[in-house]
């Protein structure tokens, strides 16, 4: 233990730390993020606030969901969604998808699908993608 408080439990094996250093170096790690929490919290990123905000932009996704009259569904993704940055902290990413269009890959047939999805109504728009043009 002369080293360090270094143990070598095999010949050429990797170094692990002694007792009483690591036991005081968890302790230290506790204290950082015991502080780092309680920043966190002051500035306005603890827990509750971000699930406040998670909520509200869960509640403007079923707003402008609803706006659309079902055409397309509205979701709000990145940071905004995990609650980490206010409204005017950062941009916002929202996803709309289309709910009234099915993109089909080269290969599927359009009349034998539809034939098989007797669920669909008239109003659902196919689109074929071709997969030569991407890369």
């Amino acid at each position: 233990m002369a080293d360090g408080g270094i143990k070598r439990d095999v010949p050429g094996g990797v170094p692990r730390q002694g007792r009483l250093s690591n036991s005081y170096a968890v302790f230290q790690f506790e204290l950082a993020s015991a502080e780092t929490c309680t920043s966190m919290n002051v500035l306005g990123y603890g827990p509750h606030i971000r699930q406040a905000r998670r909520d509200a932009y869960k509640a403007f996704d079923r707003h402008a969901t609803a706006l659309l009259r079902g055409l397309a569904m509205c979701n709000t993704t990145g940071s905004k969604a995990e609650g980490l940055t206010s409204y005017y902290e950062s941009d916002r990413d929202i996803m709309c998808v289309a709910t009234r269009a099915i993109c089909l890959e080269e290969g599927v047939d359009q009349k034998t699908f539809l034939a098989r999805q007797a669920y669909l109504d008239s109003a659902v728009v196919l689109v074929a993608m071709d997969t030569v043009d991407c890369y």
